[in-house]
């Protein structure tokens, strides 16, 4: 069974870009790592400690929960441009979910500490994320 909810949650990377200054753009460009994942590939696993925030370039993700007979109940579905694990980082808590792509997939990665650097130095930035995170 596939419950799929709560859309509104995701972040997108244009609209997080868009907020940053032209200097902190060029710090989160300088501090970001790409990199091209396998069909299949977990980002991270469910009570983990989160070291970053992900943005889906292109493909798909899923974030799910493993239930108590071992079967993957999926609660949400990224796709291009989405930003996705950032909840934990603002709480400073594990990951309340395992994510995986889909399908073969394009995944920029910011540390925690450069995001929490933007966050607290861009206030265009936080009144986005309350935002987003509000609704």
């Amino acid at each position: 069974m596939i419950l799929i909810h709560d859309f509104k949650s995701v972040l997108k990377y244009s609209a997080l870009v868009d907020s940053l200054a032209k200097s902190e753009r060029e710090y989160l460009a300088s501090n970001c790592t790409e990199t091209r994942c396998k069909k299949g590939q977990v980002l991270f696993y469910e009570e983990s400690i989160p070291f970053g925030v992900y943005f889906l370039v292109s493909g798909m993700v899923k974030l799910y929960k493993t239930g108590d007979e071992g079967r993957a109940q999926i609660f949400q579905i990224c796709t291009g441009d989405d930003m996705f694990g950032f909840h934990p980082v603002l709480q400073n808590a594990a990951y309340p979910d395992s994510s995986s792509t889909l399908v073969e997939s394009v995944i920029r990665f910011i540390p925690r500490q450069v995001f929490l650097d933007l966050v607290n130095n861009s206030p265009k930035l936080s009144q986005y994320l309350l935002q987003s995170l509000s609704e």
